[in-house]
Parts: C-alpha cells; structure tokens; sequence
C-alpha cells in the first residue's frame, strides 16, 4: 500500500502466509500519516507487537518489506525516477511514485492473481488491534491511526487494482493525506508520464527483482535467516 502488488511478488517468492503476505505490504501503511520513507517507525512497532506466535509471520513480512525497499530503491527505483523527474519536471518523490505504479501495473498485468491474494491475506490481521499497537509506537492519536489502516485496507484490497474505477477510487481515498503527493497525478499529463515509466522499466525490470530477491537471500536482512 499504496503499491502493493511488486511487494507481494516478491514476498511469494519467499512464503506464502496470509500473514506474512500482509506483513510483506504493511510498511507503507505509516506513509499516510508520517514522513518516514526508511520505515524506522517499524522497529518499534515490532516491538510493541511482541515474540508471539501470533505475529510472527507477520514481522517477517514487515522485515522482509524494509530489505527489498532498501536494496530496490537505491539501486534501481531512485536512479529510474531521476531519468524521469528530469525528463518531466517533476518532484522526485511524484517521479518515483510513477515508477512504482509501473512495476505494480507490470506485474499485475503478469500475474492478476495477486491482487487476488492481497485481497485474501489482508483479511488474517485485525486492523483494530493493529492501529492498537501502532498507535502506541508511534505516539499517534488512535483515532487517526485507526482511519490510516482503513484507508489502507481499502486501497490495497482492489482485485483488479489498475482498472480505470480502482484508480479513482484510490486517488479519491488516498487524497485525504497530505504526506502523499496524489495531488501531483494530473490525468491528462499522468498517462504521459505514465507511458514513459514503463519505457524506462520494461526491458529489465524483471533482472532487477530477480536480483533483489537474490541479495536479500544472501544477506542477513532477510527475514528467513
């Protein structure tokens, strides 16, 4: 969330617990309300959740999350977006947010399934109890918290999330946050912008996670080591 379906391509590749699933795109869920692109607010989430059994899966997940945005975006989100936000005029964070889009767009048109799949694993986790949680780590009011993980719930919960009707609502819902430049996606320049994305990341977008993938299988930041 908001792009969730590159992230759950890659959690697969790993495991395939629901809970683990939505571990895998939790992460961003603090985007809507905080300045923190590092996911650092996920440490001490994680430790409010606990050792139980009952999150584990879920923490790998997050954990997961944070090494591929590490690995991913310094070495081939970032350097794409520059190419892009030079090209375009545009504000680096609304240029890497086309990139992203178009990984999502890319593998979703690939594998439709898993939009289907993030639909199904979101509903293993209560966003109560979460919002719960997360409120106390952050030190953000509940109520707020509580809003940001329906919102997120719903963005994330589309079965075919690219269709002309899941994007509006998307923009609609995602809208109501300022954290997020949504403001920036003017339609009639965005499928410009958009079109030339995918240019930039067709031919070897695929080399790219197969090799993220195999660097956090190597390194310590993988969550199944």
């Amino acid at each position: 969330m908001p792009y969730p379906v590159c992230h759950v391509y890659i959690a697969l590749h790993y495991a395939a617990n629901p809970n683990y699933i939505t571990g895998s795109i939790f992460p961003d869920v603090t985007h809507l309300l905080i300045q923190d692109k590092k996911h650092k607010l996920m440490s001490p989430f994680i430790k409010a959740l606990g050792k139980t059994k009952e999150h584990k899966e879920f923490i790998k997940g997050i954990k997961l999350h944070v090494a591929i945005d590490k690995h991913l975006h310094k070495f081939y989100i970032y350097p794409k977006a520059d190419i892009l936000a030079k090209e375009f005029n545009l504000h680096s964070s609304t240029a890497e947010g086309y990139i992203e889009i178009a990984l999502d767009r890319l593998i979703d048109r690939q594998h439709p399934e898993i939009a289907r799949i993030i639909k199904s694993s979101i509903k293993s986790v209560s966003t109560k109890k979460l919002a719960l949680y997360l409120s106390a780590s952050t030190k953000m009011p509940l109520k707020k918290m509580k809003k940001a993980l329906k919102s997120a719930r719903l963005v994330a919960g589309f079965k075919k999330p690219y269709k002309l009707r899941a994007l509006i609502l998307k923009a609609l819902i995602l809208r109501k946050y300022s954290r997020l430049r949504v403001r920036e996606f003017k339609l009639l320049k965005s499928r410009k912008i958009a079109k030339q994305a995918e240019a930039l990341i067709k031919k070897d977008y695929e080399q790219a996670i197969k090799q993220a993938i195999r660097t956090i299988k190597l390194t310590k930041t993988s969550p199944l080591f």
